[in-house]
């Protein structure tokens, strides 16, 4: 039948040309079978070896083959066309022959037409419809069957009396069984892991006594290769619709890749948590909203506070008074274009204040547009500043030592050369030696200053340019892309 409307086709094999073409009339009368009468049992098997029929009724008795002859070829040649026997013949054996080879229905010819053809009509309807449904029935199966196989996933029946378990294909596959295996109970039992067992079995007992569905995860061992499977399975009790005893319906899934992919995430993120804790350098986590989440132990000393205190809380609760709302939105709001880091001040517990340079980079949700966090990386330049002023003081003062120093040599040298110049009007005069030679000592060691002061001018020139207890921080930092 091609169609809702379409009368099934039926071909009706009898050496009786006369029955046929009564036949025919009957049965096509209400428009739901198209009849193909034949005579010859060798045309009809040439005919069904090149085209389908939704239906068969053939005689008996019959030249060359019988019946019974021709469903066998039937069989063979794997059609499962729906086969009528409809013959006179009506012994028990020859009844009980044809069921057994597979013929649908057996129908004796009794001399009465109209109710002979109204009960092969009613027959050749059923038979067809239900392999129509059969097929469907079939076809449904192995879809089950293939979707199981894609997911990973199988069903079960436990029933509690008879102690007995059945499992789909799946379900064999994924505990390494072979096809059409009977698995006991107990092999079944066997195959979890024996940290695992209890779980399952107060589970089903738990199902049993309460009717309380269950869904777990556990492990098994694959019986052919012993490799370790995670499963997901759940239980639900139901009414046999045979007897009405309660019985067991459950799934399996093979979670094993989620478990390992589980597995993997967990290492890498405690994997981060570690580097986050051990890190010396102070880093905190936000939220889009400036909420922290997470800071290291690092961060909790820079603040004074433990952890548990810090974490909930806005980070302009760690700011001091009068910093600028927009300082927050200078960390959340990450760019490249800048490439600077962040100067901020943050409260430490004490009052101190605390002065911290700040790299963060933004992570984003998969469409690469929604910030979901921020993380901040921060470097502690308190002391580091406080230096930076000592050694600015410093400098300072050097210079304005050196400076006093040349005011001190041009004011000693002038005296001198008075000294000299009074004392070379006595000539040839002991006295004027002795003070030639004390002005030629005090001159000596003045030059010997003046080269002293030359070399501080070059010190303080190259302190200036690279002397430094921490090496000063530059407001250009690398650029920490944001991570998507």
């Amino acid at each position: 039948m091609t169609g809702i409307e379409d009368p099934f086709k039926v071909l009706f094999i009898d050496d009786d040309p006369w029955l046929l073409n009564v036949a025919q009339l009957y049965l096509e009368k209400e428009g739901t079978l198209r009849i193909t009468p034949i005579t010859d049992v060798c045309k009809a098997m040439d005919m069904l070896s090149q085209s389908a029929f939704d239906a068969i009724v053939s005689d008996y008795h019959m030249p060359n083959m019988n019946g019974l002859g021709l469903l066998t070829w039937l069989k063979k040649n794997n059609n499962d066309t729906p086969f009528i026997i409809y013959t006179g013949k009506g012994r028990e054996e020859v009844v009980i022959e044809a069921l057994n080879k597979g013929a649908d229905f057996y129908i004796q010819k009794s001399g009465n037409a109209k109710a002979e053809f109204t009960e092969l009509a009613s027959k050749i309807k059923y038979a067809v419809e239900r392999r129509i449904s059969k097929r469907e029935l079939d076809e449904a199966i192995t879809n089950l069957k293939r979707s199981q196989q894609i997911a990973h996933i199988g069903n079960w029946l436990l029933d509690f009396e008879k102690r007995k378990f059945s499992g789909s294909e799946e379900v064999l596959a994924i505990f390494g069984l072979p096809p059409n295996h009977k698995p006991t109970i107990s092999e079944i039992n066997n195959s979890i892991h024996p940290e695992d067992r209890e779980l399952a079995q107060s589970s089903l007992k738990r199902l049993k006594k309460t009717g309380e569905p269950y869904n777990i995860d556990i492990r098994i061992f694959r019986n052919d290769t012993g490799e370790l499977k995670y499963i997901q399975t759940q239980g639900h009790l139901l009414k046999s619709e045979k007897d009405g005893k309660n019985i067991v319906f459950g799934t399996i899934l093979d979670i094993t890749e989620r478990k390992k992919t589980e597995e993997a995430l967990s290492k890498t993120n405690s994997y981060l948590e570690n580097l986050i804790s051990i890190a010396s350098v102070p880093i905190i986590i936000l939220d889009p909203q400036g909420i922290i989440t997470r800071i290291n132990h690092s961060c909790s000393e820079l603040i004074g506070l433990p952890p548990e205190q810090i974490v909930g809380i806005s980070i302009m609760d760690l700011f001091p008074p009068g910093q600028s709302e927009a300082d927050m939105a200078s960390i959340l709001n990450t760019s490249c274009s800048t490439g600077k880091a962040i100067k901020l001040d943050l409260l430490h517990v004490d009052g101190m204040i605390k002065t911290v340079l700040w790299n963060s980079a933004t992570l984003y949700d998969s469409d690469g547009k929604t910030p979901v966090a921020t993380i901040a990386q921060g470097q502690d330049i308190t002391e580091q500043l406080r230096l930076e002023r000592q050694r600015d003081v410093a400098e300072v003062q050097i210079q304005q030592n050196l400076a006093e120093l040349a005011i001190l040599n041009d004011g000693i040298r002038n005296p001198l050369m008075a000294i000299s110049g009074y004392a070379e009007l006595y000539e040839n005069s002991d006295i004027t030696k002795k003070i030639l030679q004390q002005v030629e000592f005090i001159d000596d060691m003045i030059s010997r200053v003046d080269r002293r002061w030359a070399e501080s001018e070059k010190i303080l020139n190259f302190l200036r340019k690279h002397s430094e207890v921490y090496p000063r921080p530059s407001e250009k930092t690398t650029c920490n892309s944001d991570w998507k």
